[in-house]
């Protein structure tokens, strides 16, 4: 691969990384820019689009484990005509099957070492909270008489600032989710609209059909879901009630099994992943501890994590014992 192919590669999946993460202005008038200033740029945007969108699915759906597949199919077409861009996108891609962003194999200090915890935070107007999972998309649309938020795609955690005065209501298309001061979560996908509530009770609304009576309001409370297939909103509605959930912690373990590493020292990384894993990462010794990566990595998957430091970075994965992985190069 050339330095300019290796540069423009690097360059979408840092791309592609802000973009979820949420555009200002400014960022969305220089992507742009980006993708017009050279014909490769969106070539390379619409290679990686696939392998980041199921590389960034919530852990539990399934399509995402089937990434591997998808990636070995894609650049076995281009085989024919481009066997060493092959060899270098197979590590890429395989590196994206834990969210991998871009790696930096260097003991130079970088100016600003951070470890973050994701999805996405973000403070409303009103003082609410939203938590974005990757690949979540917002708008705020306040007036003076209701405070909405329309969700474009993806998941989000609502912390809803109480006032009574100002109803919160979550717009998901066909779905709107009516809340005055309480806790829930609504994912919006091509397939179903999901509503999870963690504290008080919400509204969730229908749209109306035409020549069809408004359906009723109906309540979900807290510790209860529901969850209803886009497809049946295009026709009445059959009964739909709440169902309980049984775990709403581990419903939303995204929040806190996502961690962001910038510019950090890998003896410091493998610490976040040894934390709640019985299979623990040692790195062989300081020079490997030294290297700092950067990226975007579920933290309950240390295997998957050693691959990609072998693919990324070179490193050896030497099992010891049934527990453990020592990091070597």
């Amino acid at each position: 691969m050339s330095a300019h192919e290796s540069e423009t590669l690097t360059a979408a999946t840092e791309w592609l990384s802000r973009r979820d993460q949420g555009f200002t202005e400014e960022e969305s008038k220089n992507y742009a820019s980006w993708l017009a200033a050279d014909p490769s740029h969106l070539s390379a945007i619409e290679f990686l689009e696939p392998a980041w969108q199921a590389s960034n699915r919530p852990r539990h759906t399934p399509g995402s484990v089937n990434l591997r597949h998808y990636v070995g199919h894609a650049m076995a077409r281009r085989r024919g005509h481009r066997r060493r861009l092959l060899a270098a996108t197979l590590a890429t891609a395989a590196a994206f099957t834990i969210g991998l962003f871009l790696f930096h194999p260097t003991q130079q200090a970088s100016p600003v070492a951070t470890v973050s915890l994701r999805p996405d935070s973000r403070v409303l107007p009103d003082g609410s909270i939203v938590q974005l999972n990757v690949g979540a998309e917002i708008e705020v649309a306040f007036t003076s008489a209701t405070r909405t938020v329309h969700l474009l795609r993806g998941e989000a955690l609502f912390e809803v600032a109480k006032d009574t005065a100002h109803p919160f209501v979550v717009d998901a298309g066909p779905l709107s989710v009516r809340a005055v001061g309480t806790a829930f979560s609504v994912r919006r996908d091509t397939g179903e609209i999901d509503v999870l509530v963690t504290e008080g009770r919400v509204a969730v609304e229908f749209a109306q059909l035409q020549d069809q009576p408004a359906a009723a309001p109906l309540h979900v409370d807290a510790g209860s879901r529901i969850t209803v297939p886009v497809a049946g909103l295009a026709s009445p509605l059959a009964p739909l009630s709440p169902a309980p959930v049984a775990d709403v912690e581990s419903e939303l373990s995204w929040r806190n099994r996502r961690v962001e590493f910038s510019g950090t020292p890998l003896s410091e990384a493998v610490d976040y992943f040894n934390r709640n894993n019985c299979l623990q990462l040692s790195p062989g010794n300081d020079e490997v501890g030294a290297l700092r990566i950067s990226g975007v990595f579920w933290t309950d998957d240390s295997e998957a994590f050693a691959r990609a430091l072998e693919i990324s970075l070179g490193l050896t994965a030497i099992p010891a014992g049934t527990d453990r992985i020592v990091l070597r190069r």
